[in-house]
């Protein structure tokens, strides 16, 4: 097993199983143990798991400030759904002080690598003024990446589907 020979990724991907019980017995305990040494190898992967389970109380106490604190870290290693997550969190949650640009910053740094809906909510942050010097035709820019690649959101933003605008605007019944 590559655990024992220091192996973060498989690390990672036994805190996972523990985690949801899947092959082994569920066991939140040893997943954080798992997740931790991972962590303290540099796996952003890691990294990015423990802080969603923390931020949401997946197994854990709620924890957003922790959680958002290892989101960062694999955010910052490069990881774009880190860097996404961990924007789309701080656009969303209140409590805590930071700036548009550093939301921005995430953004950007997970659109550059082609995820879908990072390239809609920078899109949105320019067209909402909300990163300084924002430039209109950047802001359609990004709407149209992530329009090509399937964001309903976009999609609707620049009314290019029509099945898009029935699914928002009629009810759907379960």
């Amino acid at each position: 097993m590559g655990i024992e020979k220091g192996n973060s990724y498989a690390m990672n991907a036994y805190a996972v199983m523990l985690f949801q019980g899947n092959v082994v017995k569920q066991n939140y305990k040893e997943s954080e143990r798992y997740f931790k040494m991972a962590i303290s190898y540099g796996n952003k992967y890691a990294m990015n798991n423990y802080g969603i389970d923390l931020y949401e109380g997946y197994g854990f106490p709620v924890d957003k400030i922790k959680g958002l604190e290892y989101l960062k870290k694999a955010a910052d290693k490069g990881y774009s759904n880190a860097c996404h997550r961990y924007a789309f969190l701080l656009y969303t949650y209140h409590d805590i002080n930071v700036t548009f640009e550093e939301i921005g910053r995430y953004f950007k740094m997970a659109a550059d690598q082609d995820h879908v809906d990072a390239m809609y909510y920078y899109g949105l942050m320019l067209e909402n003024h909300e990163i300084q010097n924002p430039d209109y035709l950047d802001c359609m820019e990004f709407f149209t990446k992530a329009a090509e690649k399937g964001n309903l959101m976009a999609l609707r933003k620049l009314n290019k589907d029509e099945n898009v605008q029935n699914i928002f605007d009629n009810e759907i019944d379960i």
